[in-house]
């Protein structure tokens, strides 16, 4: 799935944010899930969903958004945490887009293209050239990554 910025606004706004992930791919996904577990002990607690600070996430209610984000959470009953302003982000998933953007850079190294080209070179990559050892190193170095943000009592490290 390619997220557009087509429309309103600059680049990904909070607008197209709740129209293509929280009223799209993720509130379907969230609104099975909520059918499925109706009933089932702890429904609210089976699953959540991470944001990070991101003003797109239209986490604070304002004038200008009028809880635009939010109302589409409560819909379609998207459980999301408060993530700690600049905690570390340790999801692995993190690491791979820096592998998937450095061989975008591999392959046009002075960028230049076209979304048609990006959108086609991005699903090559990652179809056939991120394996399941590139998911497995980053999650299999969870365990240190943990350690080193222990001693650093929080704060960022290299990962």
């Amino acid at each position: 799935m390619f997220l557009s910025t087509e429309g309103e606004g600059k680049g990904f706004t909070q607008q197209k944010y709740e129209e293509q992930i929280l009223q799209g791919l993720l509130g379907d996904i969230c609104k099975e899930k909520h059918a499925q577990s109706v009933g089932a002990f702890c429904m609210d607690e089976d699953y959540f969903v991470v944001e990070d600070g991101s003003r797109v996430h239209g986490k604070k209610d304002t004038k200008k958004n009028q809880g635009l984000c939010n109302k589409a959470q409560v819909e379609c009953f998207i459980f999301s945490i408060d993530w700690p302003p600049s905690s570390p982000d340790l999801n692995p998933i993190e690491n791979l887009w820096r592998v998937l953007k450095q061989k975008l850079q591999n392959r046009k190294p002075y960028s230049g293209w076209s979304l048609k080209d990006l959108q086609k070179a991005v699903l090559d990559i990652w179809d056939n050239e991120i394996t399941v050892e590139d998911f497995n190193k980053y999650i299999d170095s969870l365990p240190e990554r943990l350690e080193k943000v222990r001693c650093r009592k929080g704060a960022q490290t290299h990962w």
